[in-house]
């Protein structure tokens, strides 16, 4: 059985759709007939929520399977209504909890010690991280291969990626397989000629690393999750849910 692809979906700044990327492009592979794990390592548990998982009702989650990685992500997977995607959801008690998971012998290993038994069971396995470089963002690059960044095409989009990139370099020492796959152009708004001018200037620094897909900003994308659903779902003939087909495709190619 192959080994699945195992990717972080992450940026040092927050608002750039790194949460409505990993939830749609996850959605997308399993159109696919990809079968794709998902997991929520963000404090901020939006990517449960928008999968319309009550997290307050939720018997186990991510924090317990950093308190107890030997117990594996079984401890908490839960199938989706989504076929061929199964998720690990997070908690918003995961953020007063990393003093705690801190003192843990090997800390930044604890989700990779975690993942050892299911991995085999996807092709894809998406960890969605909070936009920062804390205990959770170094747990999730140390078990993946891959980073996907999404990139708001916004004029200081670019200053922060060398932070970025600094990080990776710093987890390398550790993981050297692990490097940045791609990275999306997103929040892309026709409407003005700025956005053409950015994403220029982001395809010009950046050159092969940027997907030639590009996600518009799009109102559907804002309402998808306050329904609970994928943009496939609220809206699949919007042109966000064909833009992350699209992108689906392309990191199959690309692979």
């Amino acid at each position: 059985m192959p080994i699945p692809r195992i990717i972080s979906i992450a940026s040092q700044k927050g608002g750039t759709g790194k949460t409505t990327t990993a939830l749609n492009l996850a959605v997308c592979f399993t159109e696919l007939e990809q079968r794709v794990l998902l997991i929520d390592i963000d404090p901020q548990a939006n990517l449960s929520m928008g999968l319309n998982f009550d997290i307050y009702k939720l018997d186990y989650t991510i924090y317990d399977v950093l308190l107890n990685p030997a117990q594996g992500l079984e401890l908490a997977l839960i199938k989706t209504t989504i076929p061929k995607l199964d998720l690990v959801p997070s908690t918003l008690d995961l953020a007063g909890a990393e003093l705690e998971l801190g003192g843990k012998l090997g800390r930044e290993w604890l989700l990779k010690k975690a993942m050892s038994q299911v991995t085999k069971e996807y092709d894809f396995i998406l960890i969605d991280t909070p936009p920062s470089l804390g205990l959770y963002t170094q747990n999730a690059l140390m078990a993946s291969h891959e980073v996907l960044v999404p990139l708001q095409v916004h004029v200081y989009a670019l200053r922060a990626i060398p932070q970025l990139q600094a990080s990776i370099k710093l987890v390398q020492e550790y993981n050297p397989v692990l490097h940045i796959s791609g990275i999306v152009c997103t929040m892309y708004d026709s409407r003005n000629n700025l956005s053409k001018v950015v994403e220029e200037t982001i395809r010009q620094e950046l050159e092969e690393l940027v997907f030639k897909t590009v996600i518009p900003f799009n109102i559907s994308l804002a309402e998808a999750p306050a329904a609970g659903q994928p943009i496939t779902v609220y809206a699949p003939h919007s042109t966000a849910a064909k833009a992350y087909r699209n992108l689906a495709k392309e990191m199959l190619t690309r692979a």
